[in-house]
């Protein structure tokens, strides 16, 4: 002890307060960020998420994630469609219901027909479609067949499915063009009716081509790397605002935790 009675060791209390209180905001951030982390896997492993990440890559986001998370429902194994190979086998089931729905309609029409050219467009229209269905039957047992959600990564594979899924599409395209110049465009109901079902199954197909085609991003999203996880404009796209109280929370209990000392 000094000459005024001053322990030596008092000034060194301040730098061990520094140090407790540097421990325990340190143990506070990386607990906060370990259950951030948890809670966000869990976020990307809800099916409905990996839905709507995928579907985020087409051109009608709304009409992709209703259709696809309605299947999801159907779905004994949810947990089973929150990766990329489910949610595009899904996409494809999706496409394969929706043509499916189109023959009894063309039926329909060709027993109203008054031309033997509207007739035989009809006819062109339903064998088109037959064969788009035949097609995505045959792409869709292919992606079952093979449950490793990396196998739609591969070059040779992605190459396939793609050229199969234009060509149902091209069918629609086909079906589209004959019937423009029939008496069914004469009838305005009828025209738009026709117009909105071949655009709608077109959009279910383009769908599914569309979300093939940006498989990696969508595997990326869903599987995130560190390097993706510290990126900030990921982050903002894929959390939202969702963990923006837990954020709130740990930044609250740091003051206090300051304040106390």
């Amino acid at each position: 002890m000094d000459p005024v009675g001053h322990d030596q060791n008092q000034p060194l209390r301040p730098k061990s307060y520094k140090l407790i209180r540097f421990i325990i905001c340190f143990i506070i951030i990386v607990v906060a960020t370990i259950s951030a982390f948890k809670i966000w896997k869990s976020h990307l492993e809800n099916p409905s998420t990996a839905a709507q990440i995928a579907c985020s890559v087409t051109l009608d986001h709304h009409l992709c994630f209703n259709s696809i998370s309605s299947l999801q429902k159907n779905t004994s194994n949810c947990s089973s469609t929150a990766n990329p190979s489910k949610i595009f086998a899904l996409s494809l089931q999706v496409s394969i219901n929706e043509l499916s729905k189109m023959s009894p309609f063309l039926e329909k029409l060709i027993s109203k027909a008054k031309w033997e050219w509207t007739v035989k467009a009809l006819r062109n229209c339903q064998d088109g479609f037959y064969d788009s269905i035949s097609i995505l039957n045959i792409s869709l047992v292919l992606v079952g067949d093979y449950p490793n959600e990396n196998f739609l990564r591969e070059t040779n594979v992605s190459s396939y499915l793609t050229e199969k899924i234009r060509n149902a599409g091209e069918n629609i395209d086909k079906c589209r063009s004959g019937l423009f110049l029939t008496e069914l465009y004469d009838e305005k109901k009828n025209g738009n009716e026709i117009e909105m079902k071949i655009e709608n199954a077109y959009s279910y197909v383009d769908n599914s081509l569309r979300i093939l085609k940006h498989i990696d991003q969508i595997h990326e999203k869903l599987n995130p790397t560190i390097g993706n996880i510290i990126d900030c404009h990921y982050l903002t796209a894929t959390l939202g605002l969702g963990f923006a109280p837990y954020i709130f929370l740990a930044v609250l209990i740091i003051l206090v935790v300051k304040n106390m000392y």
